[in-house]
């Protein structure tokens, strides 16, 4: 679940050759290779999703470029993108239109179908990522096959991917489990609980890192992917986003220019987070859950991973307001930790910061 942005900038030596004598032509350079087939089609619709090839992970300097693989993707899997991309807010389709690639990865499966895969939920996030090519600044996002890897499914479905509120039940518990293995008792309710909520909330989270590194990391002279940084908060939202102190430290790239599932950066004692690993033990799990309820009630936070790090803040409270206006649109999000009082996940305030950027009409 992260993105990358490295853009370098490489010049080009033109070799100039004399010779006393007229020499024939040069043959006409080769075509350029097709880039990747377009997302959608020419009417806007989304066309079928491949299989990523090989074994591709995104790695330094990330210069790599992901090709599909010829293998039919089931057809199940293509109806839940296809109904996930129906769903999403015309802002989003425009912006999944274009980028030049969106794959399914089948990392850490054996096959082309989903009960081929041996993956943790924590798997199944980490093997779903988007990220910025370098140098050309291409964007591409993959889903892990084993998202679709959910029983029962229901009949006539074979292959299916869990509902939304059972998704996001199980991608907490996998967040927390990179603090700690002590499970937490937790539960989601959601007012939209479909597959296609569960497709579009993956796709936005990880269009969201893509959409950070374009929002943040841009070259101010020429608006071209800047190649490694510093990150310029005042680009989006006039800074409104990351004012002043709303971070312990300054907001830039994640080291490495890579965030993995679960990473947390840029806390100071005494944050929630950094107190959670501490206190996720079958001793303390009545104060963790109070560290939790603090997290969600508190009015910022779009989720537990939102508060993470500031990458998170960001992915996560886009994709709530994509999800916000969806077809239908997520109108409630509840989560009930242990035995307190269930917490409604609030409207954070700079999901306004991409109502301004996005969709002045949607909803916030």
């Amino acid at each position: 679940m992260k993105t990358i942005n490295l853009i370098l900038v490489v010049g080009l030596v033109a070799l100039v050759g004399f010779a006393c004598v007229p020499q024939p032509p040069s043959p006409p350079p080769p075509a350029p290779a097709p880039l990747i087939a377009q997302v959608c089609d020419a009417n806007g619709a989304l066309k079928p999703v491949p299989f990523l090839a090989g074994s591709f992970t995104p790695g330094p300097p990330y210069d790599q470029t992901p090709q599909p693989d010829s293998a039919l993707v089931n057809p199940e899997i293509e109806s839940d993108l296809t109904a996930a991309f129906n769903a999403a807010p015309q802002f989003f389709k425009d912006r999944l239109c274009k980028l030049n690639g969106i794959f399914i990865n089948r990392a850490g499966c054996n096959g082309n179908e989903p009960n081929t895969c041996n993956l943790s939920d924590g798997d199944v996030a980490n093997n779903s990522w988007g990220f910025r090519k370098y140098p050309s600044g291409e964007r591409y996002i993959a889903i892990s096959l084993g998202l679709w890897n959910y029983h029962p499914c229901q009949a006539p479905r074979i292959v299916c991917v869990p509902p939304f509120q059972t998704y996001e039940t199980r991608l907490t518990q996998a967040v927390l489990k990179t603090l700690s293995p002590t499970p937490v008792p937790i539960q989601f309710s959601a007012s939209s609980n479909t597959a296609a909520m569960t497709v579009l909330a993956t796709l936005a989270h990880e269009y969201g890192h893509i959409y950070w590194f374009d929002s943040f990391v841009i070259d101010p002279n020429t608006g071209a992917p800047n190649p490694g940084g510093p990150a310029d908060t005042t680009r989006f939202c006039s800074g409104g986003f990351y004012p002043l102190g709303s971070w312990p430290f300054p907001v830039d790239l994640p080291p490495g220019r890579w965030l993995s599932f679960g990473e947390i950066l840029n806390q100071a004692p005494p944050s929630d987070v950094l107190q959670l690993p501490g206190l996720l033990s079958p001793r303390h799990l009545s104060e963790a859950a109070a560290r939790l309820h603090n997290i969600y009630s508190n009015g910022r936070w779009a989720s537990a991973l939102a508060a993470f790090s500031p990458h998170e803040e960001f992915v996560e409270t886009f994709e709530l307001f994509v999800l916000r206006n969806a077809t239908p649109p997520l109108q409630s999000l509840q989560v009930r930790i242990s035995n307190l009082v269930p917490d409604n996940i609030p409207h954070p305030p700079k999901t306004s910061c991409f109502q301004q950027a996005l969709c002045p009409t949607c909803s916030l």
